[in-house]
């Protein structure tokens, strides 16, 4: 039946087969690849668009979803010669779907965006590149949060009307939150915050080490900590290998399990603090 093909997405895209490199010999296959870009009505690529692809089999229907990066591009890797039916949203702006083949042509998703505002983001006169605004909090997870999108001179888009949402930003501090109330807004008039005059709420740092512990952790969040804020819930196991994550102070519980579908043993308590938290399981459970 011949080797079998392994397709690896690389950073820029490219793509290797597990039966070139078996030859020692390296072939770039974009066959697999469905590349495009999301868009907004100036032109500019939309960080952080959803993007849906559908397909209609015999069986059913296929759904996959990714995100637009920090320049708007996305790509999705399927089989050479599939067609899906692909369509883009922002902030509740679609784009008109558009059918696309795996490793045919890359596609343009134009969301309508003259409905929604552009957010400008600034600490006093710096822009603030890394932030995500939300109707909800975000649960965080790493120190450095991947999902906050890189937003170029600290412009994003976001609905007219008058809301109160969640900032997320990240500067050379670390990690900072706060609850905005922000007025309705035109879309030819651009919406200015800055992050100067906001509260910051205080995050801590938790650096789990598991010594000779072998099972699977859960942390939750007893409470949270104001209305309106995700609290945590997350699970670890040694492969993790000493994850760092970004944390709000309070009290948690450490739950303990043996494997991923078994019940919890035991569970102990924790405070958690705005500073550094390190934390041996290892050592904690004998």
């Amino acid at each position: 039946r011949g080797l079998p093909r392994m397709y690896l997405a690389t950073g820029s895209g490219l793509v290797l087969r597990r039966d070139a490199i078996a030859r020692d010999t390296i072939v770039i296959d974009e066959r697999c690849l469905l590349v495009g870009k999301t868009i907004g009505s100036d032109g500019r690529g939309i960080a952080g668009a959803k993007v849906k692809l559908l397909q209609s089999t015999p069986t059913g229907k296929s759904v996959f979803f990714c995100t637009s990066d920090d320049e708007g591009a996305f790509v999705y890797i399927g089989s050479p010669g599939e067609f899906w039916t692909v369509q883009a949203s922002c902030r509740g702006v679609e784009s008109a779907p558009v059918v696309a083949s795996v490793g045919g042509f890359p596609i343009e998703l134009l969301c309508r965006t003259e409905g929604l505002r552009r957010l400008l983001v600034r600490d006093g006169e710096k822009p603030i590149l890394r932030y995500q605004m939300g109707r909800g909090s975000l649960t965080f997870g790493q120190a450095a949060p991947p999902w906050l999108p890189e937003h170029p001179e600290g412009s994003g888009l976001f609905p007219l009307e008058a809301a109160n949402v969640y900032l997320c930003w990240l500067d050379h501090d670390g990690v900072h939150e706060a609850e905005v109330s922000l007025p309705a807004g035109t879309p030819d008039v651009v919406t200015e915050i800055d992050v100067a005059s906001l509260p910051r709420q205080p995050f801590g740092l938790l650096q789990l080490q598991f010594g000779d512990f072998q099972g699977i952790l859960t942390l939750t969040a007893l409470a949270a900590p104001r209305s309106g804020l995700h609290p945590l819930r997350a699970s670890f196991s040694p492969s993790d290998r000493g994850p760092r994550l970004g944390i709000r102070p309070g009290r948690y519980r450490l739950g303990i399990k043996r494997g991923f579908f078994a019940g919890e043993e035991r569970s102990i308590e924790l405070e958690l603090t705005d500073g550094r938290n390190d934390i041996d399981v290892g050592e904690l459970l004998r």
